[in-house]
């Protein structure tokens, strides 16, 4: 019986043993996990000073990409616009003569172009076309002739003008969009800037 109490008393001290080193180890731990100190001001500085100069950096690089893409945009715009407006049909007032006169006087009609044409390579006229003009309303057309094809003359002309005056609206439109997308971009760079070099100017003050 005292052997058994004896071998008991031996088990609780190998426990209790047990319990102290966890204890110790458990204390070690909590040594370790200790908390590290705040930064320090001249740590935050630097970071704010190289988070200022990033910043800029990448302010140039923005304003270069939105210029660069601008100009571009307003590039393709302007080659379209031309593009658009040669696509119009060239208009001259004999072409509409020519519609108001009967079939053998259209031959007629290109005589004289003709004639017009070979005077003023001879430079014995300053004008081909005033030549024609003249010689076409004199000896070719009637004046009902004359007048109809003014008047259909003057309806294509407002329907080009109108035509010229889409195109051009739309190309507004698309230069002002690309204006705004432009100075939104350069804008928001400039902004981050001034915010990064404002934190590097406050973080230089903190002490």
């Amino acid at each position: 019986a005292k052997g058994a109490k004896a071998k008991g008393a031996k088990a609780k001290g190998a426990k209790a043993k047990g319990a102290k080193a966890k204890g110790a180890k458990a204390k070690g731990a909590k040594a370790k996990a200790k908390p590290r100190g705040k930064a320090s001001p001249a740590a935050l500085k630097r970071a704010a000073e190289a988070a200022a100069k990033k910043a800029a950096e990448d302010m140039q690089r923005t304003i270069a990409a939105a210029k660069k893409h601008a100009a571009e945009a307003r590039f393709k715009v302007k080659k379209s616009v031309a593009e658009a407006q040669a696509r119009m049909p060239q208009m001259h007032i004999i072409q509409f003569y020519q519609r108001h006169v009967s079939d053998d006087k259209r031959r007629h009609v290109q005589a004289v172009i003709a004639e017009a044409r070979e005077l003023r390579a001879k430079q014995k006229i300053e004008s081909s076309t005033k030549f024609a003009i003249g010689k076409l309303e004199r000896d070719v057309l009637t004046k009902e002739q004359k007048e109809a094809a003014w008047a259909e003359y003057r309806l294509m002309e407002k329907k080009h003008a109108t035509y010229r005056e889409n195109i051009e609206r739309k190309a507004r439109q698309h230069y002002s969009h690309i204006d705004v997308q432009e100075r939104k971009a350069i804008e928001g760079a400039r902004a981050k800037a001034r915010a990064a070099a404002a934190a590097a100017a406050a973080a230089g003050e903190a002490k």
